[in-house]
């Protein structure tokens, strides 16, 4: 019994329980040494399995994410993809090198206060205009001045 580690259960009427079934006086145990629980899936600042960062980061109110991101996409209607392509199509990796054979979605999050969540919003965008939205994007531009240059063409001031 001496230098054996055993895991603790509880105490039952002056004796210590050990996991395995067997019982200790408290004589017989000299040192009780505590150590976290060995499963990492529970941890003790997260109660009941769920994080504390859910919702809404501190501090972003009224503010909007720096940019987006560009999403190529084809759509299936009556058994066709569109938009139509002569040959076959580019993979979506290569799909900034070949712009007209894809629809595109700008899209960005939005907080929304009412449910406490945020929510993905889309707009498409005209292929002649990905290179020019992929840009902005890089440049950290606000979602609001790249809707802009969506909508118009013209570049905000």
């Amino acid at each position: 019994m001496a230098g054996q580690i055993v895991e603790f259960a509880g105490i039952e009427g002056g004796y210590v329980r050990i996991k395995e079934g067997g019982l200790f006086s408290p004589e017989m145990v000299q040192s009780v040494e505590l150590s976290p629980p060995t499963d990492t899936n529970k941890s003790l600042t997260k109660p009941h399995g769920r994080s504390r960062g859910r919702g809404r980061p501190k501090g972003s109110r009224n503010k909007q994410a720096p940019s987006g991101s560009l999403t190529p996409i084809v759509e299936r209607r009556q058994g066709k993809n569109y938009p139509l392509v002569a040959g076959k199509r580019v993979p979506k990796d290569l799909a900034f090198d070949y712009p007209e054979q894809f629809f595109w979605l700008y899209q960005w999050t939005v907080w929304h206060e009412g449910k406490w969540k945020w929510m993905t919003k889309s707009k498409r965008v005209k292929y002649s205009r990905v290179h020019s939205v992929k840009y902005l994007i890089g440049q950290k531009w606000p979602v609001s001045e790249i809707l802009h240059f969506i909508q118009t063409g013209a570049m905000p001031t």
